[in-house]
């Protein structure tokens, strides 16, 4: 698994004042001001104020006039700096896809982060829509009270513990965290909620897995073909006998969403939440019209007896996430950033090559041509010692290639170009023009 140097993210900004959702916040300790003195600014001198007006008189338009002179000369230098720079500029003008040299931007696949919580304010559930293609998506459940290694100095706190200490913004952190995503848009809902969104499409019929009980035993909801009125969506969701356990009630919570985005399938946009083109109305919208994908993260109970917590191995969460989100993006410096270009012109821009270095942990943000297509062995080339072993951990995620160390500047990380020596990977074998609902880009990137 490729994995970054960098330090990532562990948690939701201190102080911040807009919090999504009801969690309980902790802005953390306010540093008392010092006792005796008055916060200002000091006051200045009898003495130098002569000084001053002197500069305001004389010196400062002396030094207009460098200034304005001095112009020209900082424009060319600055000129030059630019032409003579591959960082951030357009390092190309080629405009034809199939053209040696081409480059087009990547964008992440869509995911929006939805967050479930109960009647009483707590973190109930947490599911990851994903627009992973034309024709197709998925929806990734998680458990609330699966854990994340917070590092050496907090430990492993559960998504459940991220919500009640920072709200929306601990449980989005703590999730990226764990499944090494960064995520288009979050959304907290609640009971209310709930019943809301699905109200233009309510009854539910919904193909109940088993029956819902409540603590005390007694069935709520009985097993088979229910129907399910907006306002008992809610009390479906957080039913939960007393030995059955939270990923068992995740079985039933997958027959609601899948209910849900068959009968906004039929129904149509104008039955999904307001607005239509970006948050949870476009996730459901798109999703209600295609192919998705159910799966609840494989996670193993390591609770004592009594206390449910839940552990997910780092390569099962590699494995999902990889299958589902074709191109990941990660949260800032935990995914080392990758550009694929095709030096055959039979293997598609590098798009194959591109989702399999997603899926192995990479961030790939440029795909295109070489500048010609008769490379004959794929090169990984890092440009910073400390990228070496994400180099290293492409090279095998690929099955092909040679690492070579660059003392070229680049805006990212790794560069993959792709040679003859990768036609023979099935992996990276010529796909189609397009990966499903990933429409190849037509214009050149500022890479």
């Amino acid at each position: 698994m490729i994995s970054s140097t960098h330090s990532p993210a562990t948690g939701a900004d201190e102080g911040s004042a807009a919090r999504s959702g009801a969690g309980p916040v902790d802005d953390g300790p306010i540093s008392p001001r010092s006792e005796g003195s008055r916060p200002g600014r000091a006051r200045r001198p009898r003495h130098a104020a002569p000084t001053s007006s002197l500069f305001w008189r004389y010196g400062f338009p002396g030094l207009l006039v460098v200034l304005v002179l001095a112009i020209p000369v900082l424009i060319v230098i600055g000129a030059r700096v630019v032409l003579d720079s591959s960082d951030g500029r357009l390092v190309n003008r080629v405009t034809d896809p199939a053209a040696p040299g081409w480059e087009a931007v990547l964008d992440p696949t869509p995911t929006e982060l939805v967050l479930t919580v109960d009647a009483a304010g707590e973190l109930e559930s947490v599911a990851v829509l994903v627009l992973s293609g034309e024709g197709s998506g998925a929806v990734l459940q998680v458990p609330a009270e699966t854990l994340v290694d917070m590092g050496p100095d907090v430990g492993e706190v559960s998504l459940a513990f991220g919500w009640f200490a920072n709200g929306a913004d601990g449980a989005r952190d703590m999730t990226g965290r764990l499944l090494d995503l960064s995520f288009t848009d979050t959304r907290v809902l609640t009971p209310e909620d709930w019943a809301s969104v699905v109200a233009p499409v309510a009854p539910l019929t919904v193909n109940s897995p088993d029956a819902a009980t409540g603590p005390d035993g007694v069935e709520v909801f009985p097993r088979g073909s229910i129907q399910l009125e907006a306002t008992e969506v809610p009390a479906y969701m957080s039913a939960t006998g007393p030995s059955e356990t939270d990923v068992a009630r995740l079985v039933r919570v997958e027959a609601l969403w899948r209910s849900w985005l068959n009968a906004v399938g039929v129904a149509g946009m104008e039955s999904v939440p307001q607005p239509l083109d970006q948050g949870l109305g476009l996730f459901v919208g798109t999703l209600g019209a295609e192919q998705v994908r159910f799966v609840t993260l494989p996670v193993a109970d390591v609770g004592e007896e009594g206390v449910e917590v839940y552990r997910a191995e780092p390569e099962d969460v590699a494995r999902v996430v990889g299958e589902l989100v074709p191109f990941p993006e990660g949260p800032p410096g935990t995914r080392p950033s990758a550009r694929v270009l095709d030096g055959t012109g039979q293997l598609d821009r590098g798009v194959s090559a591109a989702i399999v270095i997603g899926a192995a942990g990479g961030q790939v943000r440029v795909i295109g041509n070489a500048e010609d297509f008769d490379i004959e062995t794929t090169e990984i080339v890092y440009y910073d010692d400390s990228q070496q072993a994400a180099a290293e951990a492409v090279r095998d995620a690929l099955g092909v290639g040679e690492v070579i160390r660059s003392e070229q500047k680049s805006p990212v990380d790794v560069t993959v170009v792709l040679g003859a020596d990768a036609l023979s990977v099935p992996a990276l074998a010529p796909a189609p023009s397009t990966v499903p609902g990933v429409p190849l880009p037509e214009e050149d990137p500022g890479a």
